[in-house]
């Protein structure tokens, strides 16, 4: 688990200590545990596997936590504008509808909310032999990895703006992003 202990090195000063956090994908709570450290005022997480969760539960024990079991694709369980952040690590290449997920991400986080998505990075021609191979035949749940660019183009099209991406080390990259903020045309 060395690049996902990269990845959160490299992301976790971007969280806003005492936020209120959304894992997507969260697997058994790696991360949220991790993240931990930001004092937060709610890790939720979900993910499609119960036996998962269940191990998420035990291992978050004491901590202000909400763990569903549910497919990000159909829907998050939470209300508009709830979360202050939204972490998907090592997940948005597992999902044949991604930019579903980001558009149910972009309904719970509020305005000026951050979206951290870290993902597994190949070399160009590496990525491209990668996914013409997953087409044919999906391993593990893999469907599709993105390039920086490909995230990014993503990212955009699902509503978030101010993209950037950081490095967190070799092969370790991450993408943040903000849902827009409420202007004061809007709040008028």
């Amino acid at each position: 688990m060395r690049w996902i202990d990269s990845w959160v090195n490299g992301f976790s000063s971007e969280v806003p200590l005492q936020s209120s956090m959304i894992d997507v994908g969260c697997g058994t709570g790696n991360v949220m545990r991790r993240l931990a450290e930001r004092t937060p005022t709610l890790l939720a997480g979900i993910d499609i596997s119960a036996q998962m969760i269940a191990v998420g539960e035990k291992k978050l024990k004491g901590l202000p936590v909400d763990l569903r079991v549910g497919d990000a694709e159909s829907g998050l369980p939470w209300p508009d504008c709830f979360f202050d952040v939204a972490v998907l690590t090592s997940t948005i290449h597992h999902f044949p509808n991604p930019d579903r997920v980001l558009a149910n991400v972009h309904r719970v986080l509020k305005p000026n909310a951050i979206l951290i998505i870290a993902d597994p990075l190949f070399p160009f021609p590496l990525l491209q032999t990668i996914n013409l191979f997953l087409k044919v035949y999906p391993m593990n749940g893999d469907l599709h990895f993105y390039s920086l660019r490909g995230l990014r183009r993503l990212v955009s099209k699902c509503g978030f703006e101010r993209i950037r991406q950081n490095s967190a080390g070799f092969s370790a990259k991450y993408t943040l992003a903000y849902k827009a903020g409420i202007t004061h045309e809007a709040a008028t």
